[in-house]
């Protein structure tokens, strides 16, 4: 089984950082001003409000592609929520793309940068896509029976070369 790593680009790494300063310090703050000062009902109005912010702050560190493992049946991208498993003979073909060969961009439902790029994504050139990304250079393109993917391995050429590699190889 091939391992390779997912890290997180430098503008992910931002978006991320500035989330949770821009939701946490306002609620810091808050709770210490006025908590002493409001009533029960808005004392808990204000924790539920500060557990569902933590619950989507959560889930969303939980769907962050970690990295992607690659044996003789299945493509495995790496999840703390779950493994996304697709197998190795529904991948027709297998592309390094750029950023300028996907063409524009829009997200339909996913994270666009904070603790990475995934989700289901639209682009002018390539259509509707599944990211399991952790940044936005050096990504692989897989096209399968039902569907694409969009892949962010470290060591992306390595991955596509023993892609091929394992695809090829006699079955046993």
């Amino acid at each position: 089984m091939k391992s390779y790593t997912c890290t997180l680009d430098q503008l992910s790494k931002w978006i991320t950082m500035s989330v949770f300063i821009a939701l946490l310090i306002p609620v810091i703050t808050i709770a210490n001003i006025t908590f002493h000062q409001q009533t029960l009902a808005e004392r808990l109005a204000f924790i539920f409000t500060f557990i569902l912010l933590g619950t989507g702050l959560s889930l969303a560190y939980l769907w962050k592609p970690l990295r992607i493992e690659l044996n003789n049946e299945f493509l495995i991208v790496k999840r703390k929520i779950g493994d996304k498993k697709f197998p190795l003979a529904s991948i027709q073909s297998a592309a390094f793309v750029t950023k300028k060969e996907l063409g524009f961009g829009i997200r339909i439902f996913g994270s666009g940068g904070f603790f990475g790029y995934y989700g289901l994504f639209k682009y002018k050139n390539i259509g509707t896509v599944n990211l399991y990304c952790t940044k936005r250079e050096d990504l692989v393109l897989l096209t399968l029976t039902k569907g694409k993917i969009l892949l962010s391995p470290d060591k992306h050429l390595e991955f596509l070369n023993d892609l091929d590699n394992i695809k090829k190889a006699p079955k046993q």
